[in-house]
């Protein structure tokens, strides 16, 4: 963007009466979205929700794109809860313009909202003293959420007027960001500011620093308002995957705050937050209501098997009923199908498989019960259903329930004479490095992925290679407009694997499923372009990259994919995820039998 040397004298700031809004006007929710996420109860009627929408969006520019000293250190829980309580109610275009900016005013006050349609006013540019000019805006690689996510950063950069020229992402301070906010009204946001030596001008005072956003309760109507708000406006602004999974992110607000006005107690409300999340379609997007609170659960793992929900494995004695290879017909008198599929709508997911994975394990979680009723079907009398029940328990972590996990007790197994297992989901770095003579040894490998890795990369995958190799590309996003305007990616930090030895040279397999994403696909990615060895299973989950976090009021925590990643060839990962060249899946039958088919497939692949 060009622009002359009318930074050092310009002094008035004017925005044409009338004009139309450059950026896109905010759509009408569907009502449909909203029906399919909103539960039954007391609703904000169509002014009420188009004002609290208004704000959100407001909020959201002001937040992260005006660069005021104010705005810097405001406690945005805090305002988003006020705000929230202050906007609702009212009652038109005029009444919503006007609190807005009376809101708005102590910590952007050069930030106009006005009735769309109308006159956005001017105001002073404060240019103040010309060699001490500086021009404040942000610059954001990621957006960086109250410290969290190390590898984003936002931070407020200061440059001359003839510096910020000739930078494309520094918007003219006298060429605000147009909007349509909805409920009639429209805003002009400067996305860039005068500043001396002091700070940025005009002058406001500092508000107080931030607090602890787990102070709110969400018992509490307009916390709930606030937590969806801030969650809505971070993503919107900077997830890197919406123009390969178009989320309905719009409709999102709307459902999310009709369904928030309703929701009884923050146990409700983390079921709005988490259907909302699963509207981004990200296996990254989870939600977490008081972390670290134990839950009870079923002990026992089940898998999705040719249309069943089939027992793989007792954990404890109170499950014992059941048997490996039983099916389980319906939970609490509800279908096992409908079921999982009510469990599938609360989970974010880029594939099938994920949610899949994701859901069997909700699935397994008890909530105010102590016991659930099963319906099953055992392997060896079909056709007889009975009646069970099953009582909840609290396991330890190292015993997780939940979604099948079937492969050897061993982490290191000779499976056939010169033919070694490695499960690299829990195998220690000391334990692979002893191992190493009889792995340089053996005639066939066969490595377990099916889950998350916890190996070194650069010393694992050394072993595996006589050239050098990379991981597939990580591209970060540089955020300097709006509702991701002009959004780029800077390509950096993937991993350099270099040779090690010894070298292993044995034919090789990996296993793999849909329960495998980000790091391990990182590594799976890896097995792919440089054909490694065959790839027995299931796709993984598609999805990749370092997640950002937020904490939220009400004492919430959201996390979701920051950056992009693509495969090494510059073709899409995110949804797509690592395909098997040897597809293969477990069976009621096998698992009845005690078998790892998976594993019966790559021995034989490595075989050969």
């Amino acid at each position: 963007m060009s622009r002359s040397r009318q930074f050092f004298v310009a002094i008035m700031l004017h925005l044409a009466a009338g004009a139309a809004i450059a950026n896109a006007p905010v759509p009408a929710a569907p009502a449909d979205s909203m029906a399919a996420l909103a539960p039954s109860g007391a609703l904000p009627d169509d002014r009420e929700l188009a004002n609290l929408v208004a704000f959100t969006r407001l909020m959201g520019y002001v937040h992260y794109f005006h660069p005021s000293d104010a705005a810097a250190v405001t406690d945005w829980a805090a305002f988003a809860v006020g705000g929230m309580q202050a906007v609702e109610a009212a009652p038109d275009a005029q009444a919503l313009a006007d609190t807005l900016r009376r809101l708005f005013a102590p910590i952007a006050p050069t930030v106009r909202v006005f009735r769309t349609g109308y006159a956005a006013g001017s105001a002073s540019a404060y240019v103040g003293e010309g060699e001490h000019l500086r021009i404040r805006a942000w610059r954001h690689v990621g957006l960086q959420a109250q410290g969290r996510g190390k590898q984003y950063a936002s931070t407020r950069v200061a440059l001359t007027p003839a510096e910020a020229e000739t930078d494309p992402d520094i918007a003219d301070p006298r060429q605000p960001w147009l909007a349509d906010l909805g409920g009639g009204v429209s805003c002009a946001v400067p996305l860039s500011v005068y500043a001396d030596d002091q700070g940025t001008l005009p002058r406001t005072a500092v508000p107080v620093a931030e607090s602890d956003s787990g102070t709110y309760s969400p018992a509490d109507r307009a916390t709930r308002f606030a937590a969806i708000a801030l969650l809505w406006n971070i993503i919107q602004h900077s997830y890197p995957y919406f123009d390969v999974t178009p989320a309905p992110w719009e409709a999102s607000l709307y459902a999310g705050l009709r369904a928030a006005a309703a929701d009884a107690d923050g146990e409700e409300f983390s079921m709005t937050l988490r259907r909302l999340m699963a509207n981004l379609h990200d296996g990254h997007g989870y939600v977490i209501y008081r972390p670290g609170e134990p839950r009870p659960v079923l002990p026992l793992r089940w898998g999705w098997m040719n249309g069943q929900l089939v027992v793989t494995q007792i954990l404890r004695e109170g499950a014992s009923a059941l048997a490996p290879g039983d099916a389980v017909l319906s939970i609490d008198g509800q279908s096992a199908q409908s079921a999982l599929h009510v469990a599938e709508g609360l989970v974010s997911g880029a594939t099938p498989q994920w949610i899949r994975f994701v859901a069997l394990n909700e699935l397994a979680r008890c909530h105010n019960e102590s016991s659930r009723q099963l319906m099953i079907e055992r392997f060896d009398r079909p056709g007889f259903p009975e009646q069970i029940s099953v009582p909840c328990e609290v396991l330890p972590r190292d015993l997780p329930a939940g979604a099948a996990r079937i492969r050897p007790e061993e982490v290191l197994l000779e499976v056939r004479p010169g033919i070694l297992y490695v499960d690299l989901d829990r195998i220690s770095e000391a334990e692979l490095q002893a191992a190493m003579p009889d792995l340089e040894r053996a005639e066939g490998l066969v490595f377990d992925l099916r889950g998350y890795p916890h190996v070194d990369p650069e010393k694992f995958f050394g072993h595996l290679s006589r050239i050098p190799m990379r991981s597939a590309q990580w591209h970060l996003p540089v955020i300097s407009r709006p509702d991701r305007s002009d959004m780029y990616f800077e390509r950096q930090g993937e991993w350099d694997l270099q040779p090690r030895t010894p070298f292993l040279d044995a034919r090789k397999a990996f296993i793999t499923d849909g329960r495998a994403y980000s790091f391990a696909e990182s590594c799976m990615g890896i097995v792919e372009h440089y054909g490694l060895g065959e790839i027995v299973g299931e796709a993984t989950a598609g999805t990749n990259g370092n997640v950002n976090l937020i904490s939220l009021p009400g004492g919430y925590f959201a996390s979701w994919t920051g950056m992009k990643v693509l495969k090494h060839d510059g073709s899409q990962h995110h949804a797509v995820g690592i395909l098997p060249t040897i597809p293969a899946q477990p069976t009621r039958a096998g698992v009845a039998a005690g078998r790892d088919e998976l594993l019966e497939q790559a021995v034989r692949a490595v075989s050969r």
